[in-house]
């Protein structure tokens, strides 16, 4: 069966719409990028990128496991953590020497914005924080 080229037309003319028309959350790639392995008493930083507008909202959180408990992050939580940049696009994760070793999940959230719709929370990212070298065992 052949369409009529009047349907063909309308055919043509929604697609072109479509392309040129969503809004940017529909295509938008929304990730966050800095996680790995630190000593304690060193720090690291955390990258919220998006290929859409600029996010506002953002609030950076932290969970235990990387699954529930999620909550903005404030200062000591984790033990011997503190952070900059709470709200922006980087953030900034400070140890002291007396962090509790472990691995803790980030992500970033957003409230308003059209970039992957709103309200929005990214795919969690890992830190793991190590024990700092002992005279013992520094150089090995």
């Amino acid at each position: 069966m052949r369409l009529p080229e009047t349907l063909k037309n309308v055919l043509k003319i929604s697609i072109v719409f479509l392309l040129f028309w969503l809004p940017a959350e529909v295509y938008a790639v929304c990730t966050v990028s800095g996680g790995g392995t630190i000593c304690a008493g060193s720090s690291i930083n955390l990258t919220y990128s998006t290929s859409g507008s600029a996010a506002g909202g953002i609030n950076w959180q932290y969970s235990p496991n990387g699954v529930s408990g999620w909550a903005n992050v404030v200062n000591g939580t984790p033990a011997g953590v503190s952070y900059s940049g709470n709200t922006t696009l980087i953030l900034a994760i400070t140890t002291t020497g007396a962090a509790t070793p472990g691995t803790y999940y980030y992500r970033a959230t957003h409230t308003t914005g059209t970039n992957c719709g709103a309200p929005y929370s990214s795919a969690a990212v890992s830190v793991t924080i190590v024990a700092p070298p002992t005279s013992a065992n520094a150089g090995s």
